[in-house]
């Protein structure tokens, strides 16, 4: 994703199943579990396909939609690039439960509902995967450790544009010549009330001059 206005949807038919097969190595030999990082990393690129897939084709908001272009590009480049790491899972990897639960909720909804809640279960899911590869970067004795330092950078930056688009669906109003402005206390900002004439001094004979 490059930009902030890049924004996420796909479509339902074309929703993945809550099953990914991936192929790998034949040197592949761990067991395919949620203590696995390797593993981990790729549901989490999986299952951010799959809620982009989703929001193309409830949303009819043109940022969203790019911003779900990017995520599907972006994320299949990423799983393309897992797939080849040493060690990767030869078996379908499951998408976890949470993140089922969250698709199943997301896809009954629809118009600026689906908008605002789909940009905050990305802006959650980005924070645990930041939290997640941060974690992971740090661990000396792990393969996975330096993989997981790369692709922390730019999970950062896909967290930063999907909090972006959340605020700008959550209390944005467009300002010509300005774009998009934010308000800090959750509503769009009321445009400054003109100032009131000064007022007449009081005259003593009923509005004639005054001697």
């Amino acid at each position: 994703m490059q930009g902030i206005n890049r924004v996420a949807a796909i479509s339902l038919f074309l929703l993945l199943p809550a099953t990914f097969a991936l192929s790998s190595s034949p040197q592949s030999g761990k067991a395919n579990s949620p203590q696995d990082p390797l593993v981990t990393a790729i549901e989490m690129n999986f299952s951010a396909i799959n809620l982009a897939k989703l929001a193309q084709t409830r949303t009819a908001n043109p940022d969203v939609k790019e911003f779900a272009d990017a995520m599907v590009k972006d994320h299949t480049r990423v799983l393309t690039q897992l797939r080849k790491e040493s060690g990767a899972p030869d078996s379908e990897v499951r998408v976890s439960m949470p993140h089922q639960v969250a698709a199943d909720r997301l896809s009954k909804l629809s118009g600026p509902e689906f908008d605002r809640e789909f940009a905050r279960q990305t802006v959650a899911d980005y924070q645990d995967t930041v939290n997640f590869l941060e974690i992971r970067s740090m661990e000396t004795d792990s393969d996975f450790a330096k993989t997981a330092y790369d692709l922390k950078t730019r999970a950062v930056e896909d967290l930063l544009e999907a909090e972006n688009l959340r605020q700008t669906l959550a209390v944005g109003t467009t300002v010509p010549g300005k774009g998009n402005v934010y308000s800090d206390r959750g509503t769009a900002p009321a445009p400054p009330s003109p100032a009131a004439p000064p007022a007449a001094p009081p005259s003593s004979n009923g509005g004639g001059p005054i001697p």
